[in-house]
């Protein structure tokens, strides 16, 4: 119920222009991604979007008590200007960090035509292999 509220104040704002969310085409726009209680808020960047991000996290805490801890909070940005990622990371008071990062098991920031990418994923499943082999071998 708590991420459902969430979610309404990002919509509402988006729907009243205050939020630009990333669109990729007239029909296609994103602005939230959810799971658990992990949040990703995807937006134009600019300034009026930090803005309306800092007003809707600070609106949550005040509507349900709970609190944003920022300091675990981590700001992206893909192709921003470095200026614009410093001062928003300041004024959201949240750590800078740059792309390519692990999110649930997949890397974000890496283009997926790239070899590496997979690495992780393929020694992942060699040692998922290498411990199923032994158990389900019958030795006569």
């Amino acid at each position: 119920m708590v991420a459902e509220r969430l979610h309404g104040l990002v919509e509402k704002a988006r729907e009243m222009g205050d939020f630009k969310s990333l669109r990729l085409s007239p029909t296609v726009e994103f602005s939230l991604f959810q799971f658990v209680d992990d949040l990703i808020i995807i937006g134009e960047p600019c300034y009026g979007n930090m803005w309306v991000v800092k007003g809707i996290l600070r609106g949550f805490e005040l509507m349900l008590g709970l609190r944003v801890h920022f300091l675990k909070s981590s700001f992206f940005g893909f192709n921003v200007e470095e200026g614009f990622m410093a001062s928003a990371s300041n004024f959201l008071h949240c750590s800078l960090s740059r792309v390519s990062f692990w999110y649930l098991g997949i890397s974000i920031g890496v283009s997926p035509k790239r070899v590496s990418m997979y690495e992780y994923v393929v020694s992942s499943f060699r040692m998922w292999i290498r411990s199923w082999k032994g158990r389900y071998l019958f030795l006569g």
